[in-house]
């Protein structure tokens, strides 16, 4: 039997395979229009020194997280 594949396990799954470098790479993409205020900047700056690339890509870029997601579950 498969354990189902939820938003929460591949927000985990994201988060346990990245590196700070490459979390602190994916947050400049994340507000590569400028549309983030400095708080968010900051919260992803240090959740991405956390190595939390999922967390930072649910709340900041919802649609890459989706996108990614739905590639996951197939």
């Amino acid at each position: 039997m498969t354990k189902k594949k939820t938003r929460q396990s591949y927000e985990e799954y994201l988060n346990e395979y990245t590196t700070p470098e490459i979390a602190l790479e994916m947050t400049e993409h994340c507000w590569a229009g400028n549309d983030k205020t400095q708080k968010q900047k900051n919260w992803a700056k240090k959740m991405a020194k956390q190595s939390k690339v999922g967390t930072i890509l649910r709340k900041l870029d919802p649609i890459q997280f989706q996108v990614g997601f739905n590639e996951w579950v197939r």
